[in-house]
């Protein structure tokens, strides 16, 4: 970070990490719970509308730990070929799926947790996006006995804003 140029990207740095603290925070924070869940005995771990999430590529993860990413079809897909040159450090799968179809995530549930899993469920900024009924039909969906926990974040209309001004 030296001479003028140095200053220039801790400058920018700096600004990025002003404007986006929330994200950095929320973060942290489910990375936090991540490792406690899998510190409590959770075998699996859920991430609906996993987006780009890149945890299982960066973490310090259990390589026998699976790691199952759900999101709608196309996002999967694009994903898939972003990663393709990357080694997840756990065993990862993606599914397509629509994380509102209820009774497709509950057939989902029922496949893979079973009676023998326990799995911690990460909805890391989908909540904001859904419609308070699909908000509910998820929460009661989640109530499976598979599921051990819920990590899910609240923004406020000013970070959905702030969000949708920077993906126009």
């Amino acid at each position: 970070m030296a001479g003028a140029r140095g200053r220039e990207i801790a400058a920018a740095t700096a600004q990025a990490i002003a404007d986006d603290w929330f994200l950095i925070t929320r973060t942290k924070l489910i990375d936090d719970q991540v490792t406690a869940s899998l510190a409590a005995e959770c075998d699996v771990v859920i991430n609906l509308g996993a987006g780009l999430d890149a945890r299982p590529y960066r973490m310090a993860l259990p390589t026998d730990l699976q790691w199952i990413e759900l999101d709608l079809p196309p996002l999967i897909a694009e994903k898939t070929a972003l990663l393709a040159h990357a080694e997840p450090r756990c065993r990862l799968r993606r599914v397509g799926l629509d994380v509102t179809d209820t009774a497709a995530l509950t057939t989902f549930l029922e496949a893979t947790l079973g009676n023998s899993h326990r799995a911690p469920v990460i909805t890391e900024g989908l909540v904001m996006y859904l419609t308070p009924p699909e908000v509910v039909d998820l929460a009661e969906t989640l109530r499976h006995p598979g599921v051990a926990g819920w990590c899910l974040d609240f923004s406020t209309a000013v970070v959905a804003a702030l969000m949708a001004d920077r993906h126009q």
